[in-house]
């Protein structure tokens, strides 16, 4: 009833969720939208990578905020991570990123809303149409 799903104890395993839950509404033809959260050390694993490509694949509205705060699990952001530039990581996924202040609750509001407003209609996604297997 409060549309919130939770966390998961494995980093960056939430992202397919928020991703599947984004397709579940984009189906529904809901006008919503899935904002997820994650840290800098989420973005060095599969789910990260998968989750932001199928999202921009199908043009799923989620928005993915990371909460870079330098350190994954104790591990400095330039010892974990090549791109030490978060944002620039959706750029692989043609996608729209932005860094922004995230100790100004207002910078934050617009980002969310600038990110929500960038959303364009798309058609509901449906799969290939299969041939039968003899």
């Amino acid at each position: 009833s409060k549309n919130f799903w939770g966390g998961d104890a494995i980093v960056g395993s939430h992202l397919p969720l928020a991703v599947g839950v984004a397709l579940g509404m984009k189906m529904q033809r809901r006008d919503s939208v899935v904002m997820v959260f994650f840290g800098d050390g989420a973005t060095n694993g599969g789910e990260f990578y998968e989750s932001l490509n199928f999202a921009q694949l199908w043009k799923l509205p989620v928005i993915f905020v990371c909460e870079n705060n330098l350190y994954a699990m104790g591990t400095p952001l330039e010892v974990h991570s090549s791109v030490t530039e978060i944002y620039r990581k959706a750029c692989a996924f043609d996608m729209k990123a932005e860094r922004v202040d995230g100790n100004d609750v207002l910078v934050m509001r617009d980002a969310a809303l600038r990110a929500e407003a960038a959303r364009e209609p798309d058609p509901v996604p449906t799969g290939p149409a299969r041939k039968p297997t003899q």
